[in-house]
């Protein structure tokens, strides 16, 4: 997985992808706010707890029909880290 999976994009870019839209609202619902960007970090700018990513990507895993393994998670720090990985295992 390339860390330029998303970096040579803005998120203006990724606006109008069906993909991203539905990771985006999920996000939304979890964490309770619509600003969502793919700088932010989980913990610290989105005040997001381990078992708020838990419930995030067990629903994402359920909406996007894959499997999301324990030990990825531990590398997911932003929205981009979790983003590129959806990106990863949707290829």
């Amino acid at each position: 997985m390339s860390t330029n999976d998303i970096s040579q994009h803005g998120d203006k870019e990724l606006q109008g992808n069906p993909r991203w839209i539905a990771f985006r609202t999920t996000l939304q619902q979890y964490l309770g706010t619509e600003n969502i960007a793919l700088t932010h970090r989980f913990q610290e700018d989105l005040a997001a707890e381990s078992l708020d990513l838990l419930n995030i990507t067990a629903s994402l895993e359920e909406s996007m029909n894959i499997h999301i393994p324990e030990p990825d998670l531990v590398d997911i720090h932003t929205v981009e880290d979790l983003w590129n990985l959806i990106l990863h295992l949707k290829k």
